[in-house]
């Protein structure tokens, strides 16, 4: 994975979702991020998987993980526990 400046790079992709914050904080979480890299990388990636449909979060040299939306469902990626699935909206499966 490309090392980049910015903690959260947006990443293009096919579809885009308005994720609901704490779908997104569920996901990351179970995704292996702490709170505190929650609320300081989690603004930065709902504005990215609006705008882009996906992020990448990186500390340093490190990626964290990657996040991206397909079929209206919510893909955290981490090398600590793997793939993460949330529905975005409620009724979705």
């Amino acid at each position: 994975m490309q090392r980049f400046e910015a903690p959260v790079t947006p990443v293009q992709t096919n579809e885009t979702a308005d994720v609901p914050a704490l779908v997104l904080a569920r996901g990351l979480a179970e995704a292996g991020l702490t709170r505190d890299q929650i609320l300081e990388y989690g603004p930065a990636t709902r504005n990215a998987l609006a705008r882009s449909g996906g992020a990448q979060i990186a500390d340093g040299e490190r990626v964290l993980v990657l996040v991206t939306i397909l079929d209206q469902q919510l893909y955290v990626v981490s090398q600590e526990v793997g793939t993460v699935v949330v529905p975005i909206f409620a009724g979705s499966n």
